[in-house]
């Protein structure tokens, strides 16, 4: 009997706690044909950062491979974050957000093993640690002569809180490109 009730309260709080998935959550962690299509290459950062309005901005210049024909896919950001421009070539791209997710629309369909490179403009002030670094977000502090530490938490949250990524961990940009 007591066996028993020490399962039925194990399942009790299993399904007590389990978490309802959201269209937002499924956007950030799924593997969607907007991410699946594409390959990383490599990320190269052009930023300037703030310490005394904790902001930062600037531009990531993704390169990337496609792995299925595609015109579109998609790039994490952080909603608080502002998407500034997408760049593709000497031509602006159109795009549309849902929630982190930013979804860019090419002119024409990129063929499969074709490379391309996009530079994503965007600025803001990203989130902020509140326990750094046992949660996720910039963390802007002092040394001891009073200059700017400027440091992020992303392993839990995601780098898409601080910069335009494909924040997966399926797919890492690639070493040595």
């Amino acid at each position: 009997m007591r066996l028993l009730f020490v399962a039925i309260a194990f399942l009790w709080c299993q399904f007590s706690l389990a978490q309802e998935f959201t269209r937002k959550d499924s956007l950030h962690g799924g593997q969607r044909a907007e991410r699946y299509s594409y390959d990383v290459q490599r990320y190269d950062l052009n930023i300037r950062i703030n310490p005394e309005r904790k902001t930062i901005g600037g531009y990531n210049e993704i390169t990337f491979s496609i792995k299925e024909p595609t015109s579109k896919i998609q790039v994490d950001l952080f909603e608080n974050m502002q998407v500034d421009s997408i760049v593709y070539g000497s031509k602006k791209l159109d795009y549309n957000r849902e929630f982190n997710a930013v979804f860019i629309y090419f002119p024409s369909v990129l063929n499969k093993n074709s490379s391309h490179k996009i530079k994503f403009y965007y600025s803001g002030e990203p989130t902020a640690a509140r326990r750094a670094p046992w949660d996720g977000g910039m963390d802007w502090k002092t040394d001891a002569q009073g200059k700017p530490w400027v440091g992020v938490a992303v392993q839990g949250t995601g780098a898409s809180l601080w910069f335009p990524v494909k924040d997966s961990q399926y797919d890492e940009p690639d070493l040595g490109v």
